[in-house]
């Protein structure tokens, strides 16, 4: 599979007068954002940020919103309220999680919050006590993508059903799609030594790659058969709730790595843009394959459904 480029640093100073290469720009966006990441629990100098990518103030401003969708400002004010939120699930209190975040005072913050996700942070902090979902974040921004995205496929509206499937599981950083590495990797890992055959499944059940993505960039991943209610659940092993509705479903046939983070990168990276869709918070993303021997050696029917909201 396809990697992403190594990181090149890039010296501070004003840009050319002309673009920069196609495969320059994402590199040098990127050095920017992992300076805006490190940064949101403190002070972000935005003219840190240009110096980073080798731009001006202005011309950085203006290739930032157009790459990611966002102003500057925006994604650095949403990303903070994106970990603060995150802070919050995992007990913290709020005035803790306030300062941890860039913010000067809980009241500053409790503002900042309900009118980015509509509830207070102490009711978010309840909520998520009594075990409703999480909300839906911003994850960070990763512009040096390990290849084209190209058009995305028009996906089919699919209501799929609720099932609980039984896996291993691991957690995978998106930063420099470390994902794209690991993933593969672990898949590797599951065929070769068979790590279903613990699992308490029927003959004939789907497995699938389900994942659902943390604030803090990094990606929970299961690979996880279906099961029945009742089916135990052995030592090491998880036990997850797919939960039921409508999905927006991309299919593409092709390698089953390559082509799942393909659909995966179109999906996210340009359909939800255009389309003004929503996620259904704290829902899992799903990848399902499909076996033809009509294909290809080493291709499968793959899909990727995204839960809508």
């Amino acid at each position: 599979m396809s990697l992403p480029r190594s990181e090149r640093r890039v010296r501070g100073g004003r840009a050319s007068s002309g673009l920069p290469g196609r495969n320059d720009l994402p590199e040098r966006l990127g050095a920017a954002v992992d300076y805006l990441e490190v940064r949101l629990g403190s002070q972000v100098d935005l003219d840190q940020a240009a110096r980073r990518a080798g731009f001006s103030r202005w011309h950085f401003m203006r290739l930032f919103q157009a790459a990611s969708g966002l102003p500057v400002a925006e994604y650095v004010r949403l990303r903070r309220l994106s970990r603060a939120a995150a802070a919050l699930e995992a007990g913290r209190p709020v005035l803790e999680a306030a300062l941890d975040w860039g913010y000067e005072s809980q009241a500053a913050f409790t503002r900042a919050f309900s009118r980015a996700f509509g509830v207070t942070p102490a009711a978010y902090a309840r909520r998520t006590r009594r075990g409703e979902p999480p909300l839906e974040y911003l994850g960070p921004f990763e512009p040096r993508l390990p290849f084209e995205m190209g058009t995305p496929p028009s996906p089919a509206r699919v209501e799929k059903p609720g099932f609980r499937a039984v896996g291993l599981g691991m957690r995978v950083s998106l930063r420099r799609y470390q994902s794209f590495r690991d993933i593969p990797s672990f898949w590797g890992d599951w065929l070769g030594h068979q790590r279903w055959r613990p699992i308490d499944a029927a003959p004939g059940s789907a497995t699938y790659g389900i994942s659902r993505l943390h604030a803090s960039g990094d990606v929970e991943y299961l690979i996880a058969v279906e099961v029945g209610d009742g089916a135990s659940v052995p030592h090491g092993y998880r036990a997850v709730q797919v939960t039921g509705g409508p999905y927006a479903v991309f299919s593409a046939d092709g390698p089953p790595s390559r082509t799942v983070q393909a659909l995966t990168l179109a999906a996210y990276g340009r359909w939800f843009a255009e389309s003004g869709a929503r996620r259904r918070p704290g829902a899992w993303d799903v990848e399902a394959y499909g076996e033809d021997p009509a294909l290809p050696a080493g291709s499968m029917h793959c899909q990727v459904w995204i839960p809508l909201g």
